[in-house]
């Protein structure tokens, strides 16, 4: 057999097995449990079909609220950046819809434009739409405004977005953490060691610096920080794993951080320097209140989480 195939298929199978080890996981609370138990078989025998929708809604309500502040900033920058480039726009003489100059479809383009109805610029919701998501997206080189047609940047996508979670989630959640808690240890325990295996699997991004010649001194603290940071999701991912009936919660945050990224405190912080800027009154009253709005949602966002956290997914795993 070509050594092409063979890979392929091996691939192939092990993308399966962990899939298959992904759909047909049990919640934390039974793995304890004989296949022959009558919660194991009414678990799989339901399919937990409503408990899946109850654990991706839990993962989704968990993320946006510990995210508060990143997604009420990167709206916020989304909205000024449709802002910046409707202005530039039209400053160059463009409109985003119908003819120029106020004309009517099939007016005389020979004749003079119509000067006593006032131009107004519509509202491209399209690109406003894409100048929010890219401002929310950690993902620089594959979310752009407007995104451009490559078939590398929608495969980094989907790499990112739909594989990583799906197989990673099977892989550390529904293996590793299964075997820690079949091993033995008790949940506790397990919501602090599988954590450690999961950041360690994401250091070989500082190899990857390495040998594109970047100092040591930037590699040592990328890992550190790339470390912590997939650290402490994984805290996150095992709460939602060992809280609730099955790992859709954990998959479902996973592609959300995937997508937002680490909060961006350097924004945060040039939003709080920028309100201290002179200017006109307008811009810094904007500047000021948009510094005031984040940080509080910061705040908020950390508050809400320790108290929206346990609620959600004791909704999640009722049955």
């Amino acid at each position: 057999m070509d050594m092409g195939i063979a890979g392929a298929l091996a691939a192939s199978l092990a993308t399966s097995a962990l899939l298959s080890m992904l759909l047909n996981a049990l919640p934390a609370a039974v793995l304890s449990r004989g296949r022959d138990d009558p919660r194991v078989v009414w678990f799989r025998a339901r399919g937990a079909g409503r408990w899946d929708v109850r654990g991706a809604a839990c993962g989704l309500g968990v993320v946006a609220v510990l995210f508060l502040g990143p997604l009420v900033d990167g709206v916020w920058e989304g909205v000024e950046l449709y802002r910046a480039r409707s202005a530039s726009a039209a400053g160059a003489g463009l409109r985003f819809h119908g003819p120029p100059d106020g004309r009517a479809e099939g007016a005389d383009v020979n004749a003079a434009p119509d000067s006593s109805k006032p131009r107004e610029a519509a509202t491209d919701w399209r690109l406003l739409g894409r100048c929010v998501l890219a401002s929310l997206s950690d993902m620089d080189d594959a979310v752009q405004c407007p995104p451009p047609h490559d078939r590398a940047r929608q495969l980094i996508i989907v790499r990112d977005l739909v594989a990583a979670p799906l197989l990673e989630e099977a892989l550390f959640r529904c293996a590793v953490g299964a075997v820690l808690l079949a091993a033995g240890a008790s949940p506790t325990a397990a919501f602090w060691l599988d954590p450690i295996a999961f950041a360690g699997a994401h250091m070989h991004h500082g190899w990857r610096q390495f040998r594109d010649g970047a100092p040591l001194a930037s590699v040592a603290a990328s890992v550190l920080f790339r470390s912590a940071y997939t650290f402490v999701f994984g805290l996150l991912a095992m709460h939602l794993w060992l809280g609730g009936p099955t790992p859709a919660g954990a998959v479902v945050a996973h592609m959300a951080c995937n997508w937002l990224g680490p909060p961006d405190i350097a924004r945060v912080i040039r939003s709080v320097n920028a309100s201290r800027l002179p200017g006109s009154a307008a811009a810094v009253c904007a500047a000021r209140a948009r510094a005031a709005v984040v940080v509080c949602a910061y705040l908020a966002g950390v508050v809400g989480f320790f108290l929206a956290a346990p609620r959600l997914t004791a909704w999640a795993s009722a049955a």
